[in-house]
């Protein structure tokens, strides 16, 4: 189970870099813009994020990954508009914060329910980064958002393939990351509360999950869970503004 966990950490990493390479080509030293460094994040997180699966204690492991991936991103990312001390020691506190909620949950959902929530996250937010019109970080996310899609339909028969600790730190690290990116990038097309909803999803489905614990229908607590989650995304796409831009 836990060698089924890092194979879908190393998946995720794998689609990140293979969308960047098919949106920007192979990329070269020094990165030609600062939104690039996403790939080496991702990697980095699929690597901490397979200790983290393979480690007896891994939920303590997993919170110091949480760590080390969010000094990792607040060192790397480095964005227009946003690269100040506060912004980027805000986004490494919220790598850690998403990280550790999704660990948590993973430890307390059925294997196929956080991959299909966090399938309909990103692909909410490749739905803004086409209002924003980032036509590559929108490939990106949807690519992923795919594959996360994919991991729940095989966790319905396959309760291995689920998110542990190496899909949770990617993921942990791609939300927050990504938000970042596409709110440097955005003239006024999504805005701030548009991003910071779908960011707020980690919190707002442990939360749910909390709310629902003790319900008898388990139907109804299932969907509820997922209305909170498609609630958010629901409300930052319909703040979007898709009007004509320029891609980048």
């Amino acid at each position: 189970e836990r060698a089924a966990q890092v194979g879908l950490g190393i998946a995720l990493a794998v689609c990140v870099i293979a969308a960047f390479i098919a949106a920007e080509g192979w990329p070269r030293w020094p990165l030609a813009a600062r939104w690039h460094w996403l790939p080496v994040l991702t990697a980095a997180a699929a690597v901490t994020g397979g200790v983290a699966s393979l480690a007896p204690k891994s939920f303590t492991v997993l919170v110091l990954c949480a760590a080390a991936s969010g000094l990792l991103g607040a060192w790397t990312i480095r964005l227009p508009g946003v690269d100040t001390m506060a912004w980027r020691a805000g986004l490494g506190l919220t790598i850690f914060v998403a990280t550790t909620l999704l660990g948590w949950l993973a430890r307390t959902q059925p294997s196929a329910t956080l991959p299909l929530d966090l399938a309909a996250v990103l692909g909410a937010m490749a739905t803004l980064f086409v209002a924003v019109h980032f036509t590559k970080m929108a490939v990106l996310s949807g690519c992923v958002a795919t594959l996360l899609g994919a991991a729940a339909a095989v966790a319905l028969f396959e309760r291995r393939v689920a998110s542990g600790a190496a899909g949770v730190v990617v993921a942990g690290t791609l939300i927050p990351t990504c938000a970042l990116i596409g709110y440097s990038y955005d003239y006024g097309n999504v805005g701030i509360l548009g991003w910071s909803l779908v960011v707020a999803t980690p919190a707002a489905m442990l939360a749910a999950s909390m709310f629902t614990r003790k319900w008898d229908a388990r139907a109804a607590a299932w969907l509820t869970r997922r209305g909170v989650v498609v609630a958010l995304c629901a409300v930052a796409i319909a703040l979007a503004d898709f009007s004509d831009n320029s891609d980048y």
